[in-house]
């Protein structure tokens, strides 16, 4: 099974680089997850999650201490990705009708 999903974001990548950069921003995005305290880099907060019939509420804090930019060298690739160079893992398949390829 392959689920792909592609969307458009209306901004530059710099500027969609710096709205996931910051926790608090992109925090609403996750249901039960809610930042209380912003300082600088440093994160304070807690998510609500429901085990069953238990809900669970877990409080944390974070600090960023480093960020890959990753992701702007794989928006910034032209054409296909290279095929990743190595023996193909034991764990995985091949798709059916592939054989012999």
């Amino acid at each position: 099974m392959n689920l792909t999903h592609r969307f458009s974001v209306p901004a530059s990548l710099d500027a969609a680089w710096a709205a996931f950069s910051r926790l608090d921003q992109i925090a609403p995005c996750f249901p039960g997850a809610t930042v209380t305290h912003v300082n600088g880099r440093d994160y304070a907060g807690f998510v609500k999650i429901k085990f069953g019939p238990i809900p669970l509420v877990y409080n944390g804090s974070a600090q960023v201490t480093e960020l890959n930019r990753r992701l702007k060298a794989i928006g910034a690739q032209q054409g296909p990705l290279p095929l990743p160079k190595g023996p193909m893992p034991k764990s995985a398949r091949q798709a059916k009708g592939m054989r012999g390829m």
